[in-house]
């Protein structure tokens, strides 16, 4: 044990001797070490105890939010599993953009053959496939973190649930840690987080202020203009209403202002930002006029303006509508097609395609950038990051008295690392 290291628990110490047996491990296929940990029983302490003892992994997450958290956790460099293990691959007859495994020779190996995934049950199905063949290549094993109460991976076209935490999960090594450490024990948030997981939502409800409506509004407010926290909803219509009434009562209703939150819905690598990351608006560099969007797989027309801001130095496409809630029934990539048409067709000097259609122009390519405003998330939308205050707003639609209810309200309430507020309304 290094000299400046901490006390460890138990059960930290267990799962110390797990990444030890996972990082030596010599099997002809990757092996698994599995560490369970709850909130409060030091998951992020584990990985700087790993890296002190083991030498660094390469840390990956399945979000850019998780690695962010990550890196700014632990102070060492995390990327997503998208990002290490595939690149953009065009297709040659129909134009459009799709990810495909990137060639051994330029995947980054780690020195101990270790790759350590945090925040592991946000892992699907598919995409843990991919990373246990790709480490098996490589010759490396596979260290998964993760608390296996938090939400499971939203996979509509999944038949059985699957979670790489569960129990049932096949992995070589595995350790729980179930002790709470010295310096949780006397925060209300994990008090309470303890009473969700045992199924007393009542006990927890009385650890931490219930706010009524006006109470709730004014507390939405202040974290809005504070920027230091979020407010947490079960349901996507509720997110979309929150957002509309807060930029309402801020004076925001018209067109977007530069600083405003944006939540991103799908990873854009060019731009290197990632889905679930809730971004400042850099402001307009240009703006369409109104144009129909058509998405003539699903038979529906809607219009809206798009508009061309930066992240990252990196030149993206936005969608009016699209980010206000109003384009949920028009698919992503007929809303991105049009959006390069307009942009090309108005500025034909600079033409934008980006691999959408047939007819190919020369020029930068400007991705589109899928977004809504970011004032309010959902339960999965908010997994993988941490704010100081969070405004739980516990919807009738969460079926509380349910093991997925308490899941949802489990994950929502661990996502605040100061305060954390409930608002119970009426059905």
């Amino acid at each position: 044990m290094a000299e400046n290291s901490l006390v460890l628990t138990v059960g930290q110490q267990a799962a110390l001797q797990v990444a030890f047996k996972t990082a030596d491990a010599q099997l002809p296929q990757a092996a698994v070490g599995v560490i369970c940990g709850f909130a409060g029983t030091g998951k992020t302490t584990m990985l700087k105890v790993v890296a002190e003892e083991i030498g660094p992994p390469l840390f990956l997450t399945p979000t850019g939010k998780a690695a962010l958290r990550l890196q700014e956790a632990t102070g060492f460099t995390a990327s997503t599993i998208h990002r290490w293990m595939y690149r953009a691959v065009e297709d040659p007859k129909t134009g459009r953009v799709d990810f495909g495994p990137k060639p051994l020779e330029e995947l980054e190996r780690p020195s101990n053959r270790l790759i350590a995934v945090d925040e592991a049950s946000m892992l699907s199905e598919p995409l843990w496939l991919d990373l246990v063949k790709t480490a098996t290549r490589l010759k490396c094993n596979i260290l998964l973190i993760g608390d296996p109460f938090q939400l499971p991976p939203v996979d509509p076209e999944a038949t059985n649930p699957f979670c790489c935490l569960d129990a049932s999960f096949a992995a070589t090594y595995r350790a729980n840690l179930t002790e709470i450490v010295r310096q949780a024990l006397d925060n209300p948030i994990i008090k309470a987080s303890m009473y969700i997981r045992n199924g007393d939502m009542n006990s927890a409800r009385s650890l931490l202020p219930n706010l009524e409506r006006m109470e709730a509004w004014k507390l939405t407010l202040d974290i809005c203009d504070k920027k230091d926290g979020v407010i947490i909803c079960h349901k996507n219509v509720t997110r979309h209403k929150v957002n509309a009434s807060v930029r309402t009562e801020l004076g925001l209703s018209k067109s977007l202002v530069s600083g405003e939150p944006l939540l991103i819905l799908k990873n854009c690598y060019e731009a290197n930002v990632y889905n679930g990351e809730v971004l400042p608006f850099a402001g307009w560099t240009w703006e369409s006029d109104s144009v129909d969007v058509t998405d003539k797989y699903r038979k529906v027309t809607q219009r809206t303006r798009f508009g061309a801001t930066t992240f990252n130095n990196t030149k993206v496409l936005l969608a009016h509508e699209r980010i206000r809630g109003n384009m949920e029934a028009v698919s992503f990539s007929a809303i991105a097609y049009n959006g390069v048409r307009t942009y090309s067709g108005d500025k034909p000097a600079e033409s934008v395609y980006r691999g959408y259609g047939k007819k190919k122009k020369r020029g930068p390519q400007h991705p589109f950038l899928d977004a809504n405003f970011g004032y309010c998330l959902t339960g999965h939308k908010s997994q993988g990051s941490e704010w100081d205050r969070v405004l739980v707003i516990a919807e009738p639609s969460i079926r509380i008295d349910t093991r997925d209810g308490l899941r949802w309200a489990y994950t929502a309430l661990t996502r605040a690392k100061e305060k954390a507020f409930f608002y119970w309304p009426r059905a």
